[in-house]
């Protein structure tokens, strides 16, 4: 949640480390767009899970929203589905890895990521393009490295499922690129990959007039996309 008057808040405020996670992309004449955002305590010591995340989906057959919110030993997660097998629904798990806060353990604090097999909750976008239930899967996580950078891989044991992420070593341990692999409604195996094209750093909150658009020629993104 965030805080209106942050200066009054009360001893409940926990400052975090914030991610959106953006994809869009057309199916022949219809556009997708997708967004997931994960809220992450900077303090991962008392803290040492994502206390938030949330997932939405628009295109033109209808919406979805998908949250998951921690509490004491548990996650309640929400979802609210366009489909009618689907709908809304609701779940509990105890704590266990997300996939969606691992992202974020990258950028804070990659030597604190899992290895090893473990329990896992798939992340958001996967689970809703796959509409499979959301349940908790086991995986083999490993991180490796490869000159100036580290390679982090989720490989799922009951699903042919892999996501690997190539990020930097050092600080500020920028993710360089991704690439995710699962099968398809045929079962035929596909892979979407991204690179890391241009970055800025930007207090992007206080510009959302019309004239910032021309900001948006440095991440080479089209003003009107």
């Amino acid at each position: 949640v965030k805080l209106d008057n942050p200066e009054a808040a009360g001893n409940d405020r926990l400052p975090v480390f914030k991610l959106n996670l953006l994809k869009k992309f057309n199916t022949g004449l219809y556009p997708y767009s997708m967004m997931l955002s994960v809220f992450s305590p900077v303090d991962i010591n008392n803290y040492p899970t994502a206390v938030k995340t949330a997932a939405s989906v628009q295109e033109w057959c209808g919406m979805t929203y998908t949250q998951l919110n921690s509490h004491q030993n548990e996650f309640n997660l929400r979802w609210n589905s366009y489909f009618e097998d689907e709908g809304d629904n609701h779940a509990q798990f105890s704590h266990c890895i997300l996939e969606d806060e691992l992202w974020s353990l990258i950028r804070m604090a990659p030597d604190r990521l899992p290895v090893g097999e473990q329990k896992l909750l798939p992340g958001s976008f996967y689970i809703r393009m796959t509409h499979l239930p959301f349940s908790v899967q086991s995986a083999n996580l490993s991180l490796t490295e490869d000159g100036d950078t580290r390679i982090y891989t989720i490989d799922y044991l009951s699903e042919k499922h892999t996501l690997k992420i190539t990020f930097e070593k050092n600080f500020p341990y920028t993710i360089r690129g991704w690439g995710e692999t699962f099968p398809g409604f045929d079962g035929k195996l596909l892979t979407t990959t991204a690179t890391l094209n241009k970055t800025i750093m930007s207090d992007y909150w206080v510009h959302h007039s019309n004239a910032d658009r021309a900001m948006r020629q440095q991440l080479d993104i089209p003003e009107n996309y």
